[in-house]
């Protein structure tokens, strides 16, 4: 995704991004993978919904607003997830 300026691609730092989950986190928490190379992250709230319904788990699919701390990879360029770990829950 672009700024619409040639050459000048969006910062990813300066997004706003989502993490679906059925965790209980607390501001601050930080975010690391389990079982994957991969924490997903997505600037979609819509997307983060579904994650978090999708997520295995007991209690409620959750939506938290995250900060990435890490590298950051793009899932559609480099065709892997869009964020690598670790975030931090704001």
């Amino acid at each position: 995704m672009g700024t619409g300026v040639p050459g000048k691609p969006d910062n990813p730092r300066t997004k706003q991004f989502y993490y679906g989950t059925r965790a209980d986190l607390k501001p601050g928490d930080l975010i690391e993978p389990n079982m994957t190379t991969y924490v997903y992250l997505t600037p979609n709230l819509d997307a983060a919904i579904w994650e978090a319904e999708l997520a295995e788990g007991e209690g409620p699919g959750r939506v938290y607003t995250v900060e990435p701390i890490g590298q950051m990879e793009d899932a559609y360029s480099n065709k892997v997830p869009s964020g690598t770990t670790p975030v931090k829950t704001e």
